[in-house]
């Protein structure tokens, strides 16, 4: 993580995130345990150690939880967290 530039680091680890995560699952009704793993699987991908394109894969696997659900949650990470990540 700390080899990512600073704008990158200090967004991965802000209350911005962190309260797009949270509305997320509650949108998506997800208990507290999925919230943690659906924030984990976040940082994996802005980490770069999870591609994007496999977020929803693994989500319906880690959350267990049906394909459909983890494609929309999926999706929703793109729109509200990856697409406004500082570059």
């Amino acid at each position: 993580m700390w080899t990512l530039p600073e704008s990158e680091q200090d967004y991965l680890l802000s209350e911005e995130a962190a309260e797009k995560i949270r509305k997320i699952s509650e949108i998506q009704s997800l208990s507290a345990e999925r919230m943690g793993k659906l924030a984990s699987m976040v940082g994996l991908v802005l980490l770069k150690l999870l591609k994007p394109v496999e977020l929803a894969h693994e989500l319906a696997v880690e959350l267990d939880i049906p394909p459909s659900k983890a494609a929309t949650i999926a999706a929703e990470v793109e729109r509200e967290i990856f697409k406004n990540t500082p570059q």
